[in-house]
């Protein structure tokens, strides 16, 4: 009885040997430290030339990776387009003659410094913002929400909402110039093929080039959104609008 379950453990091994030595034929093993050297030549390549100074932390542990011995290739990108700033999911992306064949997710936190334009004082919506009261400083940026102006800007800029003194200045916080005021009038124009109408209608608030607004036509209460593409001109992409009572 003893010699037969010997002979069943002796069995058993083999397959145990055979099947690892299988797998081995089969796969192979990509370091912890190869996916960190790739990872972290796309991030500097990344923010190469922007003068931005950023730190790379990593959320979820990073291991070694078992992938296809065919596997030719690894590539890195991210879940998102867009700045690599605050929490960035990476995939690791295997291939093999030019077809994804296997996937691997990495959580990572880059935080990101960088100069940027500081407001010293308030700016009221709508008001310009003069050179006196801006200071270009070193800040991190990780979780700003928006993009920082550059400090080289020379174009007059005008504040789109109530503005705080400690404020960094985004390009959702400013724009370059107001083409049209809140309650002036504006030439709305609307192109289908050769027919081209023209609608005078008020604005509804402050605006600049390229931003689509509200207006309202006075005799219909009838309100359409329109592009503004110059002082006091915007382009109507539709004639569909609301109606206030």
């Amino acid at each position: 009885m003893k010699s037969r379950n010997l002979q069943w453990l002796a069995v058993g091994l083999l397959l145990v040997a055979t099947s690892a030595l299988a797998t081995n034929r089969f796969t192979r093993t990509i370091s912890a430290h190869q996916l960190r050297h790739q990872l972290e030549t796309f991030v500097q390549q990344a923010f190469a030339g922007t003068g931005i100074q950023y730190q790379l932390e990593f959320i979820s542990p990073l291991t070694d990776w078992t992938v296809e011995q065919n596997v030719d290739s690894i590539a890195v990108s991210v879940a998102k387009s867009g700045t690599l700033r605050g929490n960035v999911v990476f995939h690791f992306q295997a291939y093999a003659n030019g077809r994804l064949i296997r996937r691997r997710t990495l959580s990572a936190r880059i935080r990101t410094f960088q100069p940027v334009v500081v407001l010293t004082a308030d700016v009221p919506r709508g008001n310009p913002i003069t050179p006196g009261i801006l200071m270009v400083t070193q800040k991190e940026t990780t979780f700003l929400n928006g993009e920082p102006i550059s400090a080289k800007s020379s174009q007059p800029l005008f504040a789109r909402r109530n503005l705080h003194a400690g404020k960094i200045l985004t390009a959702q916080d400013v724009r370059q110039s107001l083409l049209i005021r809140r309650g002036e009038n504006a030439t709305l124009i609307f192109r289908r093929g050769v027919i081209e109408i023209k609608l005078i209608a008020k604005a509804l608030r402050d605006a600049g080039y390229g931003e689509t607004i509200w207006f309202i036509l006075p005799d219909t209460r009838k309100r359409l959104q329109a592009t503004v593409i110059g002082d006091h001109s915007a382009v109507i992409q539709s004639l569909t609008g609301e109606i206030i009572p």
